[in-house]
């Protein structure tokens, strides 16, 4: 082949290791937006189940002050709070 430069082992490496890292940063963006949107639905979700804000702490262990702050936008969701909630609902 004319032009065609062979890649080398190191060049096919850092390609590799690029790709990977462009799709954890895909898996973090798609985890963002997730987030994102699920914070409002939350709420929804916690009304049509017919749970209180105490209530669904009770349940998740965590206190009403966060699932307020949660459902209004002001606190982060964590893995495990997430992974509780999912059970939860899920049941």
């Amino acid at each position: 082949m004319i032009g065609k430069k062979k890649k080398t082992d190191k060049e096919i490496i850092a390609k590799k290791e690029l790709n990977s890292e462009l799709f954890a940063y895909s898996k973090y963006i798609e985890a963002y937006n997730f987030v994102k949107t699920f914070k409002p639905d939350l709420k929804k979700i916690r009304l049509a189940k017919g749970y209180t804000q105490q209530t669904l702490a009770d349940l998740i262990g965590v206190t009403k002050s966060y699932i307020s702050k949660v459902e209004n936008g002001g606190s982060g969701l964590t893995a495990d709070f997430l992974d509780k909630i999912i059970k939860l609902f899920l049941k």
